[in-house]
């Protein structure tokens, strides 16, 4: 794969539902450099729709994303990658906290590494029971980005962050659902009408209002944080432990 790479992404629309799909599960819905700000850029458009309520993220055939495309990335220098990051997860955050609608996250088997970071930054999170975040980010000389460092803080606490994010561990929906990540966890076929049952009570809210109660609850530190994170996974990628890290993640990959 060359750093070209993109993955497929498809609309549907349910009335004021609209439904952002990421839609190349062959390659484990995986996301190429560029795909942050694909994503970014799909949600600012449906959110400028008038006629657009709510907007749902969500993968296809049992798998939400399993984060960042390793051999894509493995085509480009650190630098440019460190560059990619910043700029890929700031429209990304930017797009999700400047929605007029309200954001729902519906999420089937596994969301790894960034794509748990694009299901954490959400506004409502619906999962189903097969479903699972993964934080793999240490195992490969990498730091968590995506905002997930704040996230997974305010939602589990600082010990449990640093447990989970230093061993490369994961959470299950059960898991979700008690620490308060998850709204609603409900059978994998039971999942699309989780979904609609949510996103019609979300979309009959006068449009503009999920982005003033979303403004309200932000924290002023938000976006100084994903800068962090941006600045720090740059450093990992310039460091030649973790080049090689990456470097045998891409073999490992591709002999499989």
């Amino acid at each position: 794969m060359s750093k070209g790479y993109a993955i497929a992404l498809e609309v549907e629309r349910d009335g004021p539902i609209a439904i952002a799909r990421l839609a190349s599960p062959e390659r484990g819905n995986s996301l190429g450099p560029v795909d942050l700000g694909r994503i970014a850029d799909l949600i600012n458009d449906l959110a400028a729709t008038n006629d657009v309520g709510v907007i749902v993220l969500t993968g296809k055939d049992g798998i939400f994303s399993a984060g960042a495309a390793l051999d894509a990335l493995a085509d480009s220098s650190a630098d440019d990658m460190a560059a990619i990051v910043a700029d890929q997860t700031g429209r990304l955050a930017a797009a999700i906290s400047g929605s007029p609608v309200a954001i729902v996250a519906a999420v089937d088997g596994a969301a790894a590494g960034s794509g748990a970071g694009i299901a954490l930054l959400a506004d409502i999170l619906v999962m189903s029971s097969n479903a699972r975040l993964l934080f793999p980010f240490a195992r490969l000389g990498l730091v968590p980005d995506t905002g997930i460092n704040r996230s997974l803080i305010a939602a589990v606490g600082m010990a449990r962050a640093r447990a989970l994010l230093m061993t490369g561990g994961s959470l299950s929906a059960e898991e979700c659902l008690s620490l308060g990540l998850a709204e609603t966890v409900v059978p994998a076929d039971g999942l699309h009408d989780a979904v609609q049952k949510v996103s019609i009570k979300l979309a009959g809210v006068p449009r503009g209002t999920h982005g003033a109660i979303r403004a309200l609850l932000a924290s002023e530190e938000a976006e100084a944080g994903l800068l962090a994170e941006a600045r720090a996974q740059a450093e990992r990628m310039r460091d030649p432990v973790t080049q090689a890290a990456l470097t045998s993640a891409v073999a490992l990959l591709q002999g499989s």
